[in-house]
């Protein structure tokens, strides 16, 4: 009996419909087998926002356990990531996480998290039209028209975007009657709603934490039902909350350098105004409108044809007094909700006001709105709360008006005939595998491979096109399947500072042919040329697969050659054809060398048979280089060698002189000098220009070649002081028998043009001091912001652990000015063992 008078409850039967309505509507457009857990195909098969959202749970549930909680190191290694930057919703893959011993390998949950935010929300539109007493039949039509409607179907590519119920639910709790004996149920409701969303999407926690602040003060202003001190504590706890969670998640981190901020981009992804009815091509009857940016998609906020067509009839309702309701007659109590609604529309608008393809307006905002727009810089997706606002103002309007009930049902059924015929594109568009995964690439023969290494470096690490759009997915897949660390991954937010830190220190031990017998590199061809020194000094193997160079050390013996075929076979071989010869031209006798050129070294390494030197040059007087050849020349006493480089396209250059075009400006090259005589050389510039002249200039650089890699020690009787230093030994790898490091290094308040950088040691059996090779670290300027230059604040250097005495050392920075000979000491936290 209890059964039977639970399906015959009006109540139970509107929710049951609801369900229905719903499920019919999740079957068109995704298809119900997407719930299935172990179905990762139309996740990772769509080479988009899915695969990254899947990916990031994935390697999360392999990780240890870690504080903060949601810390991840196999993905976007060494640096590591948030599993909360991947939009993997962070609550749920925590959940899971705690389980992941005993589910499948292939398992996923966002298939059912998007069905679960469409239910939720059919049950906020039947819970908020049940505060108003609104008849079963014009119910079925709001979840038709608000709980399908088509900004949620859109925004199905980012499944932790889709919990707009939380905006319903806090529409909903202001919406509803309080009295004595609901109101601190209601207000703490809301701080649940706030601290859930806050571990599914940052985005929409942003939106309703004003709710957190109107609903107490309603309570007490309005209703007089609580005290001033408790509507105070509301919103003041409610963001120490939130802040609490998203540390121990590690969402955010105040000692850290995570760039939560995107510089300059508040506006880009911002809201036009004609998004409401602009269709963005997901209409049967109006086509896609112009608008400023293509980004502004994330504003994406289209009504549809059967809602316009309703708001209007609507707004007739309301400007005719004898067909409104008096349910909706106009509060004061909703003026809260109508300020929130505005300035949350106005952030989403941004300071560029854009209609179509014109901006209308733009003005200044104080520096606290545009980090905050740095930082949520979609903001059009704020327009969410007003666009839901609208629809259930607009459906309560009509259905609670004064006109025949049978008219009204007609209206309402044409209504949702011709919404669903004008949207029906948005529900069809997607078409979407179902199954396990099957990886573009040779899976077999990758796992062969990867079974030898402890990581994946590709080439260059944390990016994430390749060899074509969105590769990283099928990469980082591999590396999943092999349980390995991968140095790729599309996180939301990054560490820029520890980015650039690994790729300086990669890039110094590249070009010194150094590759690591744990890692397997992982290239596309255009970035081959990175890996020429070791290609060229015999130290690294190279295989190719599905488009890809492979590289690994040849100290790692245990490695199985991959059988090719002899297409593929023939790409290895001219690889090495190509590296192993020198590429330096015949010597000529020794030009005269003039001061010709306006150029800059951005970057020198030099080591014992390999230059690597890259950089920008013209002639002076000229507008025009675009048939001109670029060279490096090495000279001594009597000889000059030259050898190509490889041409870089620099648009920047023309910017900075105001030229005619010097886009060939640019240049990259790695000089073999393995046959050249041991010494110093003159490091130079030549260029040949489109009629056969050559012209000459000095660079002021000298480089020793032949020298050892490996430096020896000296002692250092006096440490100098430890004050006005900065620096950070990015790289530190003690092996079997010697030691390498690399980082960067300068004085606080001065520019690193003119300093010099040894490594120091720092022992009970004495102070030992080794010289280093310099080099370019761009990144340690742009992360200070200053008005100084660090550019040449890098050093990289390697020593045999057999010259130091046995002991425990502190690893210590020693910096010198070369004009001032002032020196500090910066000091590490490193320390070196040597047995």
């Amino acid at each position: 009996m209890k059964i039977k008078a639970f399906f015959d409850d009006k109540h139970t039967k509107i929710y049951l419909f609801s369900f229905v309505i719903v499920l019919i509507f999740f079957q068109i457009s995704y298809g119900l087998d997407v719930v299935l857990p172990t179905n990762i195909a139309w996740l990772l098969d769509a080479h988009h926002d899915w695969g990254t959202h899947y990916l990031g749970w994935a390697f999360y549930r392999n990780e240890p356990w870690t504080f903060p909680l949601g810390q991840m190191e196999n993905l976007c290694y060494p640096v590591g990531t948030n599993v909360g930057y991947f939009d993997s919703i962070p609550l749920l893959a925590l959940f899971f996480k705690i389980f992941s011993g005993i589910l499948p390998d292939d398992f996923q949950f966002l298939g059912a998290w998007l069905l679960f935010c469409q239910l939720m929300l059919a049950v906020f539109v039947v819970k908020i039209a049940k505060l108003y007493n609104v008849k079963g039949i014009y119910i079925l039509a709001g979840v038709i028209l608000i709980a399908c409607n088509p900004v949620l179907i859109y925004r199905g590519m980012h499944p932790s975007l889709c919990c707009h119920f939380f905006i319903l639910g806090s529409l909903y709790y202001y919406l509803k009657p309080l009295d004595k004996t609901n109101v601190i149920g209601v207000n703490n409701k809301q701080v649940y709603l706030l601290l859930l969303s806050s571990l599914i999407s940052p985005y929409v926690c942003f939106m309703i934490i004003g709710f957190n602040f109107i609903l107490p003060f309603k309570s007490y202003f309005y209703d007089k039902l609580i005290s001033l001190k408790r509507a105070l504590v509301y919103p003041i706890v409610s963001l120490f909350l939130v802040l609490i969670l998203w540390s121990v998640f590690g969402m955010v981190d105040f000692s850290d350098s995570v760039n939560l901020e995107v510089q300059n981009s508040y506006g880009l992804y911002g809201f036009n105004l004609n998004s409401f009815f602009n269709s963005s091509g997901f209409s049967s009857i109006f086509p896609a409108l112009p608008q400023v940016t293509p980004f502004q998609y994330e504003g994406f906020m289209y009504l549809g044809l059967g809602m316009m067509i309703l708001i209007g009839m609507s707004l007739i309702v309301l400007f005719t007094k004898k067909k409104r309701g008096a349910v909706l007659e106009l509060k004061t109590t909703n003026l809260p909700l109508l300020i929130l609604v505005i300035l949350l529309s106005l952030f989403a608008v941004s300071n560029k006001v854009t209609y179509g393809s014109n901006t209308l307006l733009e003005y200044p905002l104080p520096s606290f709105i545009m980090k905050a727009g740095g930082v949520f810089r979609a903001s059009g997706r704020f327009v969410w709360v007003a666009y839901y606002l609208i629809m259930l103002l607009t459906l309560l309007l009509f259905v609670k008006s004064k006109y025949n009930e049978k008219l009204k049902i007609t209206v309402i059924a044409i209504i949702v005939f011709i919404q669903l015929y004008d949207i029906k594109t948005i529900y069809l568009y997607r078409d979407l595998k179902s199954g396990t995964y099957t990886s573009p690439l040779s899976n077999e023969k990758w796992s062969n491979l990867l079974k030898h290494f402890d990581r994946v470096i590709t080439y260059p690490p944390f990016n994430n096109n390749l060899l074509r759009p969105w590769d990283y997915q099928d990469l980082c897949f591999l590396a999943l399947k092999s349980n390995k660390a991968i140095s790729a991954g599309y996180a939301a937010r990054e560490n820029l500072e520890k980015n650039h830190g690994f790729i300086d220190s990669l890039n110094t031990n590249l070009n010194q042919g150094i590759i690591f017998e744990n890692e397997l590199m992982v290239t596309a061809p255009k970035y081959l040329d990175a890996f020429s020194v070791a290609l060229h000094n015999k130290t690294a193997n190279i295989t190719y697969l599905d488009g890809y160079y492979l590289l690994y050390s040849k100290k790692n013996k245990g490695v199985s050659p991959i059988v090719l075929d002899k297409k593929d076979q023939s790409k290895i071989d001219s690889v090495y054809n190509q590296y192993n010869k020198s590429n330096v031209l015949e010597p000529i006798d020794k030009p005269g060398f003039k001061d010709d050129f306006q150029f800059n070294i951005e970057e020198l390494n030099a080591t014992q048979t390999v230059i690597n030197i890259s950089g920008w040059v013209f002639r002076k007087g000229i507008n025009n280089n675009q048939k001109d050849s670029i060279f490096v020349a090495v000279s001594n006493n009597s000889k000059t060698y030259l050898m190509k480089a490889k041409p870089i396209k620099r648009p920047d250059i023309n910017e900075i002189f105001n030229k005619g075009n010097l886009d060939n400006a640019g240049f990259n090259a790695t000089v073999f000098a393995g046959n050249f005589k041991k010494g110093k050389y003159d490091l130079g510039l030549a260029i040949k220009s489109g009629d056969g002249k050559w012209f000459f200039s000095a660079t002021g650089n000298i480089v020793d070649i032949g020298r050892e890699d490996f430096v020896k020690p000296g002692p250092l009787k006096k440490l100098p002081k430890s004050e006005g230093t900065i620096g950070n030994v990015d790289f530190f790898e003690v092996k079997k028998d010697y030691v390498s490091i690399s980082g960067w290094a300068a004085f606080q308040n001065q520019d690193s043009k003119d300093n010099g950088i040894s490594i120091v040691f720092i022992g009970s059996k004495g102070n030992f001091c080794i010289p280093t090779q310099k080099s370019q670290r761009k990144d340690v300027t742009a992360f200070f912001k200053s008005k100084y230059n660090f550019d040449n604040s890098g050093f990289a250097s390697k020593m045999k652990l057999k010259e130091l005495p046995k002991g425990e050392y502190k690893v210590a920075l020693l910096i010198k000015n070369k004009v001032t000979n002032a020196e500090a000491l910066y000091t590490s936290k490193r320390i070196l063992e040597v047995k």
